[in-house]
Parts: C-alpha cells; structure tokens; sequence
C-alpha cells in the first residue's frame, strides 16, 4: 500500500472509531436527562402515593441504575478514545502493520491507565456529583413527606 491508500485507509478507521465515541457520548448525556426526567415523574407521585417509603426506596434504586449504565457509556467511550489515541500514534509513526484496521475491539484496553476502572469511572468527578446530588434529593424530599407530611390529612406516612 502506498501512503495515499493508508492515508484513505486512516480517515474510514478514525471516522469509525469517532462515532462510536459519539454515539458513547450522547448515550451517556441521554442518561443523564432520563435520569432526571423519572425522578421528577416519581417526586411528583411521591405526594399522591400511600406508602412514600416504597416510592423513595424505588426512586433511589433507579437513581443507582442509572449511574451505572451511565458509567457503562462513559467507561466505553474512553476505551474508544484509547484505541483512537494508539490507532493515530500508530499511524504517525508510519507503523501500519500494527494497526488493526477496523477492528472496533476494545478488549486490548480494559486496563488501561487512561480508561480506569469501573468504580473509578463511576466516583469520577463528572458522574459522582450529578447522581450524589440526585441520590440525596431523592432521599431528603422522601424523608419529608415522611416526617412533615405525616401530621397532613392526606396521611402521608401510610
């Protein structure tokens, strides 16, 4: 192969890996806004629902689920930025016959450094703060209805 067929080669292969990476990133930020959108249906419900702790405990649960399929997408996503980093570095120093060419598997960089581990993507200083905060609101406006809603007609605490 001449420089011009890798070159044409090279833009398929990173155009590739790049949309992965994109389709990565815009499933984790969908998570993200269902993750609000279902907590705000289910605080609304919380204050017509007979037994609030059942709800609560249901709306801390799916903030859980989601923080982890949104640490899913986000682990995936910097797999995928790991083999496009290697498959450019590859590439830049004209050793194409280590690159694998359109091989989208990412099991070469399940540990890698710059990947992380499952639980350090998931403490990371993007995901960690976003459902903390809505793991505790979750639980304070539940705790609420309880304990203040309770002395209520509509017998919060049933």
């Amino acid at each position: 192969m001449d420089d011009n067929e890798v070159k044409d080669i090279m833009f398929k292969e990173v155009d590739l890996i790049q949309g992965v990476i994109n389709r990565m990133a815009s499933n984790s930020f969908m998570i993200k806004g269902w993750s609000l959108t279902v907590a705000g249906i289910a605080y609304s419900l919380n204050l017509s629902f007979g037994k609030v702790w059942i709800l609560g405990v249901g709306i801390t649960l799916l903030c859980f689920l989601f923080w982890f399929l949104d640490t899913f997408f986000l682990r995936t996503e910097r797999k995928y930025r790991a083999l496009y980093n290697d498959v450019v570095s590859k590439y830049n120093k004209k050793k194409y016959k280590e690159i694998k060419w359109f091989n989208l598997n990412t099991k070469d960089y399940e540990f890698d450094p710059s990947v992380g581990s499952f639980k350090k993507v998931m403490f990371s200083k993007t995901l960690f703060p976003f459902y903390l905060c809505l793991i505790l609101i979750s639980v304070l406006i539940t705790l609420g209805i309880i304990f203040i809603g309770s002395g209520s007609a509509s017998g919060g605490n049933q």
